[in-house]
């Protein structure tokens, strides 16, 4: 009988294993499996197993010999003839057979290492070792807090559970339940305890105090408790969830995995995602171990959108195919069409329903049963399932889709969902200001676990006191005295907990606190001086509307509590991006950010601000907004007062859902699924409309919407948002509407060096700027070659690199530094604010000792947005004793295939005029109408009797009409006359002066009529040093832009007005399309050539200004043996086309009747062909790499024509008859 063979067995071995030993680890099993066996008795009444007699065999060895079972090789032997690996053992209860498979070394191990006991009681489940993993709970919630973890280094070995929670709010004794349930916890949810499924096991009574909270070492045998394993065959406690119960209160939390050492245990999820007519997910977690075992979890949420109340049962199947066949959207159309059910096994051919393990693991309704569905506000439907035949397959060659059919038709699917993978989210906040450096990062595996908080903070100084997360994101620096951290709203406070009942700093459950108070769930930073610790997390999500992504940390300063230095949320994605501008009659910006390929991933949709363009004044809230599903055909549409905004059409609702359906009351923004895919009023709220730019803030709000797709077919990219309002002003019932645009990360390169070294030895490589928005660092990538240890620093200079000058890196002006960071040298660890902007060695690591450099880097201060933008600025690489050695042009960098680059120039070449110089305006324009900012390099001088004079404080702007013979009028009333009004092609009201004064600025560019220059960018200088720098405007369309309108620059003209704020027109110039085409010339060099006498002529006879016929003084070079010199000149501007072909006419010998820029009334330059002659030597062969007339750049294709062949054949009998 049972008791005759387990009795004596383990009282034996009790009575080995625990003489001298009583606390060892084998004699507290022996002892826990000895005082249950009356349990295992009489749940297994009759037990006669085989296994019994190998038992007694090897304890018959040990009491006749004193040997140790281990010692007994010849048992082992005899096992190993008698028995072959692997066998079936039968195992017989009562009258029934069940069969066990038994490995041998399995066996072996069990039997000669002294493990019997273990055997004996667990024969059921015997496997090889495991790992060893630990499992772990953490909770904090509803006052309570701490960590249950389960702990199985051996399958065969009990489960080690210990509890260690207390209770904050506990002021008497209280009794405690302490239960393992059925499904995880989600923590993206407010309320994340409610769905916990069955429960499955009662841990309370393992407990040494049942009903405390308190227990150590408790050993549970899986043999006891079949549902407490680690990693058995027949189920896993991973991925469920512990709920602490009292009377009044519940905590709970999910059981994950930690590996012990040595271990090693991957992990992968993959979600089914279902938004119609099926809403909610199917995640699918594989746990695979080293030795080959593995399962899987699956968890189901799903809901029917279009009913409420009934629930439905259904069959689901997973099918495979491949890659190459998978469509981006799992629809109706590819599901019906899909192959058959996912089978890696080739089981179907043998398949026998009644045992499943027989069948496909695709077919999950034979596994599981069937799938049951409902409404999202049933906590009964969420289920998780165990696995242990699934093994979800790398999707990267293979795609599986998970169908669900018709419950009432069987053989129709209901819906569709492909599977994608689920990376770890993470998100970092990064510091470099006011002395203090580090990060936090927040890591989340999944919904289903919490927050890891990792912190590494140094120059603290004892300062600090709190740390939040904040609302909304750290605006761009746009003065070094601008509050930034003002500006990212109050604590991040979703579930409006009353911080004045909060408990204090550490002393509570997370949910006591607001969800971005993390120095009162964590404790503050006060007395510290750097602080690194990791710390876990149960209210502060990554995943679900609720997530912490793209807001904010702002730590303060002890001292008034005030704001001391803050970082941006920046997700670890890469990222898609679409922008919303609204023009009229109010202005503002919406930005939205998703996963880029993953239009299932939820979208962040921030706006900065909306304030009121026209003339209302006061402001306005509970306005709704929504998608529609066109854009505006036409500007006009947007300022039509009787039906404004007609043209986007309805809201945008792909899947066709009725409003008006009961279901529709679940519709919110934990459930998007039940909404109109365009109805953002139930998901995020009302919007308000400021009257002034001194109420702006108010206006801003931070959304994460989990169904919002920027990408894939139901995209909301090319469509419209239409705000609504009241009949207010006789504006209808639609307020405004714009555009929805896929926005592009601005991108700049500084590639093509010049030289000050007269050897010509030149630095090579590029520097490479990009930054995804206005809100997200600078990413620097650096690759630089030709270093050769005589480089060492590098940085950014305030203006680009004039190509004619014998020195040109002399050119650039100083160091970029727009804060004015004091010029003292600063030694040792600094913070990237206590250093010129431009100082990139500095900030990053300088060029020492180098010969090469390849480096990236984040850095924040760096923008390639707003009014700080390093476009149009210049690289500079330096030699010791700040000797200025290469340096480079720092230009827009895109894709020629997405993009095109457009450029414009006023130029003030009149010689009646009262400037000389110009302002040129680049900018690129994307395919789909998207505009980058325009950068401005702004470079003159007063023209006349004083050409030194310097004078500030000059407006400026674009009017709407060209000038002519009025740009020289002496009558300065009657100057610039014909230039018309100011340009504003959006109709910004100015009606109110003042406040339009008051509103239009650099914080608020989109309140300034576009024209107005000074009013967005402020006023500028001319002459001297401070009249040659760079700008970037955002709100500046030189192209021909979207809706259907001609907005753009060109067929303007831009006015001067007179100094110290003037109204009187001091100068103008027509603004024109800005072309450049790259020339190769070869002309003879005489002992007395001189590079600017060649140019000064070339120039005259052209009669073009300097900065439209300019040498490339880097690239010009000595051919043929000194006796010739090799020029590249760019020929700019509106006319650079016919200056290229009059200079290709000029070489060949001939002369010009007339300037090339001729200007009406002014006489002819005498001169009209060139003294210096052609390089004969060069029109006989074709120099390598060189054409002669190569054209290559942005305003031609770079082909010569048939002009072009022309000349050359013309040149080359001229040079014959020369000869």
């Amino acid at each position: 009988m049972w008791e005759a063979i387990l009795l004596p067995t383990l009282q034996y071995l009790v009575e080995v294993h625990c003489l001298g030993a009583p606390s060892s680890a084998q004699c507290n099993d022996y002892v826990a499996l000895l005082e249950t066996n009356q349990i295992l008795a009489s749940r297994a009444q009759g037990w006669i197993p085989p296994l019994g007699m190998m038992v007694r065999s090897a304890l018959n060895c040990y009491m006749e010999t004193g040997a140790h079972p281990s010692e007994c090789g010849t048992l082992c032997i005899d096992m190993d003839l008698a028995v072959p690996p692997p066998f079936i053992l039968p195992l017989q209860i009562g009258e029934t057979i069940i069969p066990a498979l038994v490995d041998i070394c399995s066996m072996r191990y069990i039997l000669c290492n002294g493990m019997v006991p273990i055997c004996v009681v667990a024969f059921l489940v015997l496997t090889c070792p495991s790992e060893g993993i630990r499992l772990v709970s953490r909770i904090s919630r509803n006052g309570l807090r701490g960590n249950i973890t389960f702990e199985q280094k051996d399958s065969n070995e009990a489960v080690v559970l210990n509890v260690n929670i207390e209770d904050t709010d506990a002021l008497t004794d209280k009794d405690y339940s302490i239960g393992l349930y059925e499904n995880p916890v989600d923590y993206s949810v407010r309320d994340y305890c409610r769905n916990a499924g069955k429960l499955l096991v009662d841990l309370t009574k393992f407990m040494s105090e049942p009903g405390k909270l308190k227990s150590k070492e408790i050993r549970i045998s899986p043999a006891l408790e079949p549902d407490i394993n680690i990693i058995g065959l027949n189920g896993t406690i991973w991925g469920r969830s512990i709920h602490v119960r009292s009377k009044n209160a519940v905590g709970c939390g999910s059981i994950h995995g930690e590996a012990l050492d040595g271990s090693d245990v991957q992990t992968k999820t993959v979600r089914a995602r279902f938004i119609h007519p099926l809403g909610g997910s199917v995640w699918f977690r594989t746990v695979e171990f080293s030795s080959g075992h593995s399962f899987s979890l699956i968890y189901a949420n799903l809901y029917d959108v279009t009913r409420v109340g009934s629930t439905t049962q259904h069959q689901w199947t997973l099918h495979a195919t491949e890659a190459r066949f998978a469509s981006e959207d799992a629809s109706e159309e590819n599901c019906q069409n899909l192959p058959e059910i996912f089978d890696p096994t080739d089981n179907l051919e043998h398949c026998n329903s009644a045992e499943p393990s027989s069948c496909p693991v695709g077919m999950l309704d034979l596994a599981h049963g069937l799938l049951s569905i409902g409404s999202a506000d049933d906590a009964a439907i969420p289920k998780q399932y165990v696995n242990t035949q699934l093994v979800v397959p790398s999707l990267n060659s293979q795609v599986l889709y998970l169908i669900v059919k018709d419950a009432e038709f069987h053989e129709n699917f209901y819906a569709c969902a492909k599977l994608k993978p689920s990376s770890v989210r993470s998100a970092t906040a990064s510091f470099s200001a006011n002395g203090v450096s580090g990060q936090l990062k927040f890591l989340q595996e999944s919904p289903f676990e919490p927050t890891h908080l990792q912190t590494s903070l140094n120059g603290l100084s004892k300062l600090a006191s709190g740390f939040h997360i904040h609302e909304y994101p750290v605006p761009p620096l746009l003065d070094k005295d601008a509050k930034v951290c003002s500006e990212t709203g109050g604590h991040y406070n979703p579930f409006v907990v009353d911080q004045s009942r909060s408990p204090p700093p550490a002393y509570g459950t997370h949910d006591e606190y607001e969800l971005g108070d993390l120095s009162g769930k964590h404790g503050i930073l006060r007395d510290q001086e750097s602080v690194e610790g990791f710390v876990w997390d149960t209210m502060l999500p990554l995943w679900g509307p609720f997530s912490i992504i793209g807001r904010s940390v702002v730590i303060h300063k002890e001292v008034a509590n005030e704001r001391w230095v803050c970082s941006t949320l920046l997700d670890s994605r890469r990222l898609t991006r679409a922008v919303v501008r609204f023009m009229y009659p109010l202005v503002g910006t919406v930005e939205f950010k998703q996963a880029a390929d993953d239009p299932e991933a939820e979208t962040t949709v921030f706006i900065d601000s909306l304030v009121y363009s026209d003339t209302t004044a006061s402001d306005t809230s509970d306005h709704g907004w929504r998608i529609h599903v066109k854009p505006p055909a036409t500007f006009q549409d947007s300022i039509n007062w009787q039906k404004r905004c007609m043209s986007p059409e309805g809201q945008f609702n792909p899947f066709g859902i009725d409003k008006e359906s009961p279901s529709y009351s679940l519709c919110s923004a934990l459930h998007p699924e039940y909404c109109v895919l365009g109805d953002l009023v139930s998901r995020m709220g009302t919007l308000k409309i400021a009257g002034s730019q001194e109420k702006r803030s108010e206006t801003r709000v931070f959304f994460t919407d989990t169904f919002l797709p920027l990408a894939g077919r139901r995209r909301i990219t090319d469509r419209s948002i239409v705000i609504y309002g009241d009949d207010h002003m006789n504006r209808g019932e639609r307020l405004a509407c714009t555009k929805i645009l896929r926005a592009f990360r601005n991108k700049a390169v500084a590639s093509k060096w010049s030289t000050n070294d007269f050897l010509k030895k030149i630095v090579g490589g590029s520097v490479e700027f990009t930054q995804e928005s206005p809100y997200d660092p600078t990413v620097v990538r650096v690759s630089l070659g030709g270093l050769d240890r005589l480089a060492r620093d590098y940085s950014i200079h305030e203006t680009s690199v004039e190509l004619e000058n014998e020195f040109p890196c002399l050119t650039t002006g100083p160091s970029w530094n727009p804060f004015k960071v004091s010029g003292v040298k600063l030694e040792g660890e600094t913070t990237i604010d206590e250093r010129e902007v431009g100082d990139l060695s500095g900030k990053h690591g300088g060029l020492n000792g180098l010969s090469t450099l390849r480096t990236s880097f984040n850095d924040s201060s760096l923008s390639l947005f707003g009014s700080t933008s390093l476009l149009g600025r210049s690289v500079v690489v330096y030699q010791p004793n700040e000797k200025m050695w290469s340096c480079a042009s720092i230009v827009f960098g895109y894709d020629p295939s997405e993009a095109e680059h457009r450029s414009a120039i006023a130029s003030f070449h009149h010689p009646g005029g009262f400037v000389r110089g110009y302002i040129r305006f680049r900018q690129v324009r994307y395919k789909n109408g998207y505009e980058s900012e325009t950068y401005i390099e702004v470079n003159l001088q007063h023209n006349g009797d004083d050409p030194n004079k310097e004078s500030r404080g000059h407006n400026w702007a674009v009017f709407n009409a060209r000038v002519g013979a009025d740009a020289s009028v002496k009558y300065q009333p009657a100057r610039c006359s014909a230039a018309g009004n100011r340009w504003s092609p959006v109709f910004v009201s100015t009606y109110d002066r003042e406040a339009y004064d008051r509103d239009c600025g650099r914080n608020l560019p989109l309140r300034c009529e576009a024209g107005d220059m000074s009013g967005k960018l402020g006023p500028i200088s001319i002459g001297g040093r401070d009249g040659h720098f760079v700008l970037s405007d955002t709100h500046y369309p030189l192209c021909e832009v979207a809706l259907g309108r001609d907005n753009g620059m060109t067929a303007k003209s831009l006015v001067i007005f007179d100094e110290d704020g003037s109204s009187l027109r001091y100068a103008c110039a027509n603004i024109e399309p800005d072309d450049d085409i790259v020339r190769t010339v070869v002309v003879q060099k005489t002992s007395r050539f001189s590079f600017a006498e060649f140019m000064k002529e070339v120039r005259a006879i052209l009669g073009a200004p300097p900065w439209m016929v300019v040498l490339n003084m880097g690239e010009s070079k000595d051919s043929h043996s000194g006796d010739c010199v090799q020029l590249l000149i760019h020929f700019l501007g509106p006319f650079a086309q016919r200056l290229s072909q009059d200079m290709a006419h000029l070489q060949a010998g001939g002369s010009l009747p007339s300037p090339t820029m001729s200007i009406p009334g002014l006489p002819i330059h005498p001169k009209r062909s060139l003294s210096f002659k052609p390089c004969s030597q060069a029109l006989t062969r074709v120099p390598e790499n060189d054409d002669f007339f190569d054209q290559s750049n942005v305003g031609n294709s770079g082909k010569p024509g048939l002009f072009d062949a022309a000349l050359v054949i013309g040149l080359v009998m001229f040079s014959r008859v020369l000869a």
